[in-house]
């Protein structure tokens, strides 16, 4: 069977782009964890502790100043000179004000800690984050043509690069600064290499602040008040619950963010790229992109998620080790709150692409007025099991503001939104249910090797049963253009090529 239909093309590419960012995150990755595995046996805990307290306000200080200039500038069919020296100007003047902002931080830091390192330590990683946002601006012309490969090897270039340079330190001084080097050297070699991938000469100028200004300032309050959420949670915790508890739980978030970070946010960036593309401009056009995108998130990582949502407790005793043993059952609601979210998260980049940032700044108010008492009440009462049942309930107020902000945005009803994604649920039940079942066969009380062959066999088995539902789904529909089309249209591809090969 072939697939030619006129979206398949379209499709195909913004699957390719997404695949081709997931396996450039996960290459780096991996050169993360040599880094960390070198260093952690050159330095001692108490170098990465005052990293890490260093590294705190640089990435809230981060996180707040962010821009989506990007997302402005694929807005534009054609960018003129003068837009990407806008942008430039723009990243640089963020750059100044992080780094002021940052070089008072050290300083009060460095008093409420009592570490007078630290100083020094912040204002230094500081460079990193005004690296990041100095990467040429044209790179975007390859986000708008769907081409991640030269974004994918700049970023591995650097980590490679940091790799090298870091565990050199480390070996001759065996200094906290080995950790620092590790982190400003990507940016610094990824800033380099953009303006060689992506030509573009600097130039001060703010002639096309309009095209911006709605991103600039709305996102700008966007970010400030969802970092405000994002750390409520643990700022509650460490007040209510003693320290080993919210060790546990911060364990848990931070595994189930692992995911987030290396599938569901790479896969940004096509869909932002796929909203902007040449066609995708009328509201039912925008409509059937979002849905088709909106199915294709859940379909990569639901089943990621399900498997945490399942298997999190032997999974986290055989990473961990049984002390961690809280952090597993934490971890697996936790992760049944991230799936909930999934179909809802390209609603940033819809929102973005139709110049309705103000909207997103909205539904975080909202989110947070909701969100922020619900997680007192429940810390104050239950404990950290209230924070967790509070994440749950408030990703599903996410998915209700949302699929209402998608109504209002392209006129997608709520029926619509939940029917695409019909056969993707059905298949994530199966998998949840084979996996369920068979949960007893992990072996827990036998040795490590037993205990990581059982639990990847049963996690391999449920990964079957979830790929053959969604074909037989897929099949009774009368094998509609979706995710799955493109998948087996890519398999038709791969096949054809290795049936030529071997023939020739």
């Amino acid at each position: 069977m072939s697939f030619n239909s006129k979206e398949t093309p379209f499709s195909y590419k913004i699957a390719k782009a997404g695949s081709l960012t997931i396996a450039g995150k996960l290459v780096c990755r991996c050169l993360d964890l040599i880094t960390l595995a070198i260093l952690s046996r050159l330095l001692s805990p108490a170098d990465f502790g005052l990293t890490a307290l260093a590294m705190t306000s640089v990435i809230i200080a981060e996180t707040v100043t962010s821009l989506p200039l990007a997302a402005a500038l694929l807005r534009v069919s054609k960018p003129t000179k003068a837009m990407y020296d806008t942008a430039f100007t723009l990243a640089f003047l963020r750059g100044i004000l992080l780094a002021l902002i940052l070089s008072a931080l050290g300083f009060v830091m460095m008093f409420i800690y009592d570490e007078p390192r630290l100083v020094a330590l912040v204002m230094a990683l500081s460079i990193a984050p005004i690296l990041r946002g100095l990467l040429s601006p044209r790179m975007v012309d390859y986000m708008r043509e769907m081409n991640f490969i030269p974004e994918a090897g700049i970023e591995i270039a650097g980590k490679t690069a940091a790799l090298a340079a870091s565990c050199a330190l480390a070996f001759s001084t065996h200094s906290y600064w080995a950790i620092a080097v590790s982190t400003i050297t990507t940016p610094f070699v990824m800033n380099l290499l953009s303006y060689r991938v992506a030509p573009y000469r600097p130039r001060f100028c703010l002639s096309e602040w309009v095209l911006f200004k709605n991103y600039v300032g709305w996102n700008s309050l966007t970010q400030l008040i969802g970092a405000l959420k994002w750390q409520m949670d643990k700022l509650l915790l460490g007040y209510f619950v003693p320290k080993a508890t919210l060790g546990q739980y911060t364990m848990a978030s931070d595994l189930n963010n692992i995911p987030l970070q290396s599938i569901v946010v790479p896969l940004k960036r096509p869909v932002l790229a796929s909203y902007s593309a040449r066609g995708v401009r009328l509201p039912e056009e925008l409509a059937k992109t979002y849905l088709k995108t909106s199915n294709a998130m859940l379909a990569f990582a639901g089943p990621v998620f399900v498997g945490l949502a399942l298997l999190a407790v032997p999974a986290v005793y055989l990473v961990l080790g049984p002390k961690w043993a809280e952090a597993g059952s934490l971890l697996q609601w936790i992760a049944l709150a991230a799936l909930l979210t999934l179909p809802v998260i390209n609603l940033d980049q819809l929102a973005l692409t139709l110049d309705e940032a103000r909207m997103l700044t909205w539904r975080t108010v909202l989110e947070f007025c909701v969100v922020v008492p619900l997680l007192f009440f429940g810390c104050v009462t239950y404990g950290v099991m209230g924070v967790v049942g509070t994440r749950i309930i408030g990703g599903l107020f996410t998915v209700l503001v949302s699929m209402e902000a998608v109504r209002k945005l392209i006129g997608c009803s709520f029926v619509c939104q939940i029917m695409v994604l019909r056969r993707t649920v059905l298949a994530l039940l199966v998998m949840g249910g084979s996996l369920w079942l068979l949960r007893p066969l992990v072996v827990m009380d036998g040795s490590v090797i037993v205990l990581a062959l059982s639990l990847a066999g049963v996690g391999l088995v449920g990964l079957l049963f979830y790929i053959g539902a969604l074909a037989i789904f897929w099949r009774l529909a009368g094998y509609p253009a979706g995710i799955e089309a493109v998948v087996w249209g890519k398999g038709e591809i791969i096949f054809s090529q290795i049936k030529r090969r071997l023939v020739s």
